[in-house]
């Protein structure tokens, strides 16, 4: 029987963290099957950027700056979007999308998880044991969602 083919991963990374960025890109460009669709440095370029990019998964920094979008227009702002706000209006915006969100600070967890987080990680994990847990994840939560759907007469989209 011939090993199953995996679907290639499109992981969007929304962070300002310049070192974090670099390891991750390091990491996940040296793995089959996952590619980085883009990235964002604030809120608001994430918003559009995942909704943009088709990404499978978004790795999200807690400590993402906000950032409001300016009308040249009317000289009006949107209002501030807050990291659990983007999450939620990603939630909202029926796209299928896991969310990972990475802090330094583990008491953020239930307030990510409430906003409709997937998962949180600890920044000091080092990236390629980051890449592992988040690959594993998302390869049960796609394997779960196909066996729901399954037939018998149905092949998985990657096989």
């Amino acid at each position: 029987m011939p090993a199953a083919k995996m679907c290639p991963l499109g992981v969007f990374l929304a962070s300002a963290d310049l070192a974090q960025n670099s390891a991750l890109c390091l990491v996940f460009e040296q793995q089959q099957g996952v590619r980085i669709v883009g990235g964002a440095k604030d809120t608001h370029d994430a918003l559009h950027g995942v909704l943009d990019s088709g990404a499978d998964f978004l790795l999200l920094d807690w400590e993402l700056p906000v950032r409001s979008e300016l009308s040249t227009r009317n000289g009006e702002g949107t209002p501030e979007l807050a990291v659990p706000d983007l999450i939620t209006r990603l939630r909202s915006s029926g796209e299928h999308l896991h969310i990972v969100v990475l802090t330094l600070k583990p008491e953020f967890e239930l307030v990510a998880m409430r906003a409709g987080a997937d998962a949180v990680m600890v920044k000091t994990s080092a990236p390629e044991r980051m890449l592992a847990a988040l690959i594993t994840q998302i390869r049960e939560a796609e394997m779960l969602e196909w066996n729901g759907q399954n037939n018998s007469s149905a092949t998985h989209p990657c096989a």
